[in-house]
């Protein structure tokens, strides 16, 4: 079941949208951090806390 995470924070990242550019079977998010840099990050990195800013 695909969950929309667009506006969620994880940590320091806000989730944008859903990035167009996928790895896999893993759903991969388009994130902004506090700082202002753009990352993109699986649901799993997110949800686990696995990729910071």
């Amino acid at each position: 079941m695909f969950m929309d995470l667009s506006g969620q924070k994880f940590e320091d990242l806000t989730v944008v949208r859903k990035s167009e550019k996928q790895t896999g079977k893993e759903t991969q998010w388009l994130c902004r951090c506090a700082c202002g840099r753009e990352t993109i990050a699986s649901t799993y990195e997110l949800r686990s806390g696995h990729k910071k800013s």
